[in-house]
């Protein structure tokens, strides 16, 4: 694969940081809830025969692209919030930050391979159509997951920022 479109470093950024602050040590039921959830979702989806219809797709594919569109924003939120000053707590804030970079790099890419299989989800039919509704499943709930996990980490880096 050419290295202009090579993600294994953002998918290999993002998975770093599922690991336990405390021990360093990667967290199984970190591993478990962000790929374990959407598996048993994608799973009853393709058993109960979930049916997206084209209507849907299309809120689908705009809901993704919206999303992507704010995400590449925080991104450049984050790079600017780098360069300010960590009050005495430089470390914690870099790591952090370095993080939600990573997390963010992730949900943007979750959301742009959904907007591909949502599209392509229109030209099938089928068995075909049954394990794509799935795969949506699948990326919808990891999607969910991965902005919660921004939103929490964006928060602990801005409670701070405001005074109570």
């Amino acid at each position: 694969m050419t290295s202009k479109i090579d993600i294994r470093m953002i998918l290999e950024d993002h998975f770093s940081t599922f690991r336990d602050e405390g021990t360093q040590k990667y967290s199984t039921e970190d591993f478990l809830i962000m790929a374990g959830v959407p598996a048993v979702l994608a799973t009853a989806a393709f058993a109960f025969c979930l049916s997206i219809g084209d209507a849907n797709i299309g809120t689908l594919i705009s809901v993704f692209a919206i999303f992507s569109g704010l995400l590449f924003n925080v991104l450049v939120l984050i790079y600017s919030f780098s360069d300010g000053n960590g009050d005495g707590k430089k470390g914690v804030r870099d790591r952090l930050l370095r993080q939600s970079f990573a997390n963010i790099s992730y949900t943007i890419l979750v959301a742009l391979i959904a907007v591909v299989v949502l599209t392509a989800l229109l030209f099938v039919n089928g068995l075909t159509q049954r394990i794509l509704e799935a795969v949506v499943v699948l990326l919808s709930a990891n999607f969910v997951l991965s902005l919660l996990m921004v939103l929490k980490r964006i928060h602990v880096l801005l409670r701070d920022k405001f005074p109570t």
